[in-house]
């Protein structure tokens, strides 16, 4: 039998989500319909590949709504496949093979803001080994989708330029600090069950995490 596949189903509620700004709450759905694979960790999320438009190459996209959509494709069930080229913010369609560009134009720049966040994703992946926590949804509706995996709380949103707050409940951070992990120079502050989240209207994707 096939022990993996690229999970397409997932590829398009996460585009339709964070690129085409849908509702987010059909991100919870089609990730129910997922969850009933026998082994749902086992299949390859990807949000662009060589068979694909790249993500930004849709007219008006930004580099956050692409942030948010990497940080879901990180942290949810399965194994993340990122797509060359994304640390440079390629663009690029399938019709003209742009999508397939080289690299080495770019000369490997380590020093973009798409880098560092990618370097920094994969980091929390290894520290916190999401591979082996459970996927808990804690909100969805159409703007907002949050989950936690484990000490770790992932909130993003589809509307970059505007704040939006959400009273989280079940969170792991009662009786523990929770921390940005994506700001680590931000501070600590003290945690509880339930939280008013604020995904800022930067529209950065939000990776709290307990401690």
């Amino acid at each position: 039998g096939i022990d993996a596949t690229l999970n397409y189903p997932m590829y398009y509620a996460i585009r339709n989500g964070y690129q085409q700004k849908q509702s987010l709450y059909n991100l919870g759905t089609a990730y129910r319909q997922q969850n009933t694979l026998k082994n749902p960790g086992w299949e390859v999320n990807f949000i662009d590949n060589h068979d694909t438009d790249r993500f930004l190459q849709m007219n008006g996209v930004t580099d956050q709504q692409y942030r948010s959509a990497l940080a879901y494709l990180f942290f949810m069930e399965g194994i993340p496949c990122v797509y060359y080229g994304t640390e440079q913010l390629y663009r690029g369609r399938v019709a003209d093979n742009s999508n397939r560009q080289p690299l080495w134009p770019s000369h490997y720049n380590n020093d973009t803001y798409m880098y560092g966040f990618l370097k920094n994703l994969s980091a929390a992946h290894e520290h916190f080994q999401v591979w082996t926590t459970t996927y808990e949804e804690r909100w969805r509706d159409e703007q907002v989708y949050c989950f936690v995996r484990g000490l770790l709380l992932i909130c993003t949103s589809n509307t970059p330029g505007q704040a939006q707050a959400r009273t989280i409940p079940n969170l792991p951070f009662a009786g523990k600090q929770f921390c940005n992990w994506m700001w680590q120079d931000a501070g600590c502050s003290e945690g509880a069950s339930t939280m008013t989240i604020i995904v800022p209207s930067s529209g950065e994707p939000l990776i709290l995490y307990g401690k």
